[in-house]
């Protein structure tokens, strides 16, 4: 893949006096440090560039906040509020903040099932206990699904049901205002229980132990699990569950 790159003021202008004739314009840049060797025509050019510039200036920002290698600081608060569950010291340096940064999202390695489960297991295996981890949402986890899903999961003795269904906010006939990373809810005709089982439902997940894990062990569980989280992620521990 080609690597992405932004015009300066400088290349800009190059194109545009590539686009005037030669002969009835100036072919002075308008830097000159006397005013009045600058022409009118090509002082006019430098402003035109020097737009072309400041939007590619945004464009090249807006792209370097894809990464959290390249990240501006500006975006940098932003990849802190997903990944942290706690605020940032914005009195450290950016290059710290930014190896933090990487240094988290590393540790996570994804919130995904196989990260979880390796995560859990490497607590609870020595002190034998066994466990499965349950997602609210219709998660598939190579065994089975997490909460019942209409027309597709299958009702049984170990089936639960998650809050409610987090498509409940989605843009539908009867919903004129759909629920959005705004979350206003009201707007979408729910109430705030509803925004809050739905936040469950999408972001929640159980760790279900079968057996007695000592309080040393679920508090070294919940705060691993807490570290691995992205911040919108909450999890929910069922110490002495009982097997389905």
């Amino acid at each position: 893949m080609a690597s992405q790159y932004f015009l300066g003021v400088e290349q800009a202008l190059d194109i545009l006096f590539q686009e005037i004739p030669d002969g009835p314009y100036p072919k002075d840049r308008a830097d000159d440090v006397d005013p009045n060797k600058r022409s009118w025509s090509s002082s006019e050019l430098r402003a035109h560039a020097q737009l072309f510039g400041n939007l590619y200036g945004n464009l090249r920002d807006i792209y370097s906040d894809k990464f959290a290698s390249t990240v501006t600081p500006t975006g940098l608060v932003r990849w802190e509020q997903d990944y942290f569950t706690e605020a940032q010291d914005q009195s450290q340096s950016f290059a710290v903040r930014q190896q933090n940064l990487i240094n988290q999202i590393r540790a996570i390695g994804g919130l995904n099932y196989p990260s979880l489960y390796d995560l859990v297991n490497t607590i609870l295996a020595p002190a034998g206990l066994t466990f499965d981890l349950v997602a609210y949402c219709g998660m598939n986890n190579g065994a089975g699904y997490g909460a019942w899903i209409l027309e597709l999961s299958s009702l049984d003795f170990d089936t639960y049901l998650s809050a409610l269904d987090p498509l409940i906010g989605s843009p539908q006939d009867n919903i004129l205002t759909p629920l959005d990373c705004d979350l206003d809810y009201a707007a979408a005709g729910l109430t705030a229980q509803d925004l809050a089982d739905i936040q469950l439902t999408a972001y929640g997940y159980e760790v279900r132990i079968y057996g007695n894990a000592s309080p040393e062990i679920l508090s070294r569980l919940d705060k691993q699990l807490t570290l691995r989280e992205p911040a919108r992620s909450q999890h929910f521990i069922r110490n002495n569950a009982l097997m389905p």
